[in-house]
């Protein structure tokens, strides 16, 4: 039998290494041959894994949808644990930075450095991947408290760029609830200057996620 700790520290040994490559492909000015040395490595490297891919639904938690799940919130849960595939805060996601969340008195506290992979206008993050960072900070900081729910909407006010390659500030805290909404609002700083900050309205379904 696999060793499932085993393999998901293989997982994410793997996620750390495509990462590194991600930013080196954003940021190469190297030679033609180098460049299709490299391509031809990771063809090989697709078709390598290919066999193994799971094919879906995904989920947070586990790839098996048939798997058990339960929501109880973040109180004594790790983020990254409770959301390994998270594209913002996953271990096991090469498209997270990533960013690190920590819960304390049901707020979401956090850091996150993103680098040239994650450029919009000169020297600035893209505007929509601080609003995805966004949606996570409030959604964890929604289940931190117990709410579990869909994003209704987000809004994100851009105060001054986000610097590309600075470690950036989050904080995500909890607003009110009522019924089956409930709103979270959040600040992304960089050092002590407030670059963003957004408010989401979290939606709870009628039947159980899952």
């Amino acid at each position: 039998m696999p060793d499932p700790q085993l393999e998901s520290e293989r997982i994410e040994e793997l996620t750390q290494a495509l990462r590194a490559v991600m930013e080196r492909v954003r940021t190469t000015r190297a030679p033609a041959e180098v460049l299709d040395r490299a391509a031809r490595t990771l063809r090989t490297l697709a078709a390598d894994l290919e066999p193994h891919s799971h094919p879906g639904p995904y989920q947070q938690t586990q790839l098996d949808a048939n798997e058990e799940r339960e929501w109880e919130g973040l109180a004594a849960i790790d983020p990254q644990a409770f959301f390994p595939y998270s594209p913002v805060i996953g271990p096991r996601n090469p498209m997270a930075a990533p960013a690190r969340f920590e819960v304390s008195d049901g707020k979401i506290r956090g850091e996150v450095t993103l680098g040239p992979v994650f450029n919009g206008p000169p020297g600035s993050v893209h505007g929509g991947v601080t609003a995805l960072v966004f949606d996570e900070v409030l959604g964890c900081t929604a289940l931190a408290n117990g709410f579990g729910g869909y994003t209704g909407t987000l809004s994100v006010r851009y105060l001054k760029p986000v610097p590309i390659g600075e470690l950036l500030r989050l904080e995500g805290r909890m607003g009110e609830i009522d019924g089956r909404k409930a709103v979270a609002r959040g600040q992304m700083w960089v050092g002590e200057e407030l670059c963003a900050e957004a408010e989401g309205v979290f939606v709870q379904p009628r039947q159980p996620m899952g």
